[in-house]
């Protein structure tokens, strides 16, 4: 319904956008990596790209599957049944997200991609001063532990009791 041309013109602007999941499917990538393809359409009243869609994909090698997971998470999953999820998604039965996107330039050709996924009211907060990752692997290993185990468990129910508007 786009003619090529016309979709690398108009590309979404990058920023934040409010959006519905429309489903999810995998696939394998060129070097036999499986992916998921997360589809989400952006909120109809958005001023920049109103009803677009767009795709997160991610990939699942030792090194990528955590960041996926982060995105699974963000559309409001917090279980590991991969299956169970592209259900939900499909039946458009996961929350709203806001997902934040940027441009990227590959062989010559910009696109608007997914960078992150994030739950509403999430995910936004920003510190003054950032811990550059250096810094981060230079706190000790079981101060980093002491602090990550409590958060876990309990915020992730108080998070979702509190998503009912």
């Amino acid at each position: 319904h786009h003619q090529h041309g016309v979709l690398s013109m108009s590309i979404i602007p990058e920023g934040k956008y409010n959006a519905s999941i429309a489903g999810a499917s995998f696939g394998k990538s060129k070097n036999g990596n499986w992916q998921i393809a997360i589809q989400f359409t952006i909120a109809a009243d958005d001023a920049d790209a109103p009803g677009e869609s767009i795709a997160y994909v991610g990939t699942f090698t030792d090194a990528a599957t955590p960041i996926t997971f982060e995105a699974i998470r963000g559309c409001g999953y917090d279980g590991d049944d991969l299956e169970e999820f592209k259900m939900l998604a499909d039946k458009g039965q996961l929350p709203a997200v806001v997902l934040v996107i940027q441009h990227e330039t590959f062989e010559g050709e910009t696109r608007a991609r997914v960078r992150f996924v994030n739950r509403p009211g999430g995910g936004s907060f920003k510190f003054k001063e950032e811990m550059a990752p250096a810094e981060v692997r230079s706190m000790p290993r079981n101060a980093l532990r002491a602090v990550l185990r409590p958060h876990t468990t309990s915020w992730t129910s108080r998070a979702s009791g509190m998503s009912t508007p």
